[in-house]
């Protein structure tokens, strides 16, 4: 599955290139040499990395903080994948 740059419309990158993006992370287009990213609300799924990793150690309920850790991670992934890509 290709992502489209939002430079040129040329099917340009890969899904899996994609998750590896982050807002302040670009990648070039290889067509048009366009800068594109991911918006920077994909660092909300941050959050509950982070509320898990302090739980984790606030707490001795470790499997609480860990799950929740589990849980921003795989919040973290879907979101990269939702967002569309945008220029930079």
């Amino acid at each position: 599955m290709g992502m489209r740059c939002p430079h040129c419309g040329k099917v340009a990158f890969s899904f899996a290139s994609k998750l590896f993006l982050g807002p302040a992370r670009t990648k070039q287009c290889d067509q048009c040499q366009g800068k594109v990213s991911i918006p920077w609300t994909s660092i909300i799924g941050l959050a509950p990395v982070l509320i898990g990793g302090y739980l984790s150690i606030a707490t001795s309920n470790n499997t609480l903080g860990f799950s929740i850790i589990i849980f921003g991670g795989i919040m973290i992934f879907l979101i990269q994948a939702s967002m569309p890509l945008e220029k930079r």
